[in-house]
């Protein structure tokens, strides 16, 4: 099977300024997964995808992060070199 035999043919497309509210409501509205990006003179700037927008703050569909998590952006340690690593294997 070939990408031209299962293509979309009727490309709906957006401009680098829309905003992600913007297109993911069309993405809905046309059941599509994927808009390309283009440039006022029709040149492919990027693709925006489904994938995109997950955890993404600006819609509210950012992810929560646990409090473990903040607890070890605080209690840094220094990180293990491998002649550390190399000697404790060596006890």
């Amino acid at each position: 099977m070939r990408a031209h035999q299962i293509m979309t043919r009727s490309v709906v497309t957006v401009a680098p300024e829309t905003t992600i509210d913007d297109a993911a409501n069309l993405m809905l509205q046309r059941h599509v997964s994927g808009l390309p990006v283009v440039d006022t003179s029709g040149k492919l700037v990027g693709i925006v995808s489904e994938g995109d927008f997950i955890r993404r703050s600006e819609i509210g569909t950012q992810r929560k992060r646990g409090r473990w998590l903040k607890s070890l952006g605080r209690a840094r340690r220094p990180p293990i070199s491998s002649t550390s690593m190399a000697a404790g294997s060596m006890r």
